[in-house]
């Protein structure tokens, strides 16, 4: 069963040495909602951050977007941070 339109996601090594699984976008059908497909593909995420020695995994969103974090707070974040994010436009 196909479950993503897409989800896009990188395994990144800080300066530091530490590894993390940044999770760029994630995209559920609309009729796949509600149905449990998010929290599938969270928890394979989870899985392969783990397998690839990752200490965290690490997203963000538009503050106004009301369901995924909603969806995301389910899911038990160990931590919500607020950010100031910037954009260059050319």
């Amino acid at each position: 069963m196909l479950i993503a339109k897409q989800i896009s996601s990188r395994i990144l090594l800080k300066p530091y040495g530490e590894s993390w699984l940044y999770l760029d976008e994630i995209d559920v059908p609309l009729n796949l909602r509600k149905q449990s497909a998010g929290s599938l593909m969270m928890k394979e995420l989870f899985e392969i951050a783990r397998e690839n020695g990752c200490v965290e995994v690490w997203l963000g969103m538009e503050k106004d977007n009301k369901i995924a974090q909603s969806f995301y707070e389910s899911l038990q974040p160990t931590e919500v941070e607020e950010f100031v994010g910037y954009t260059f436009k050319f």
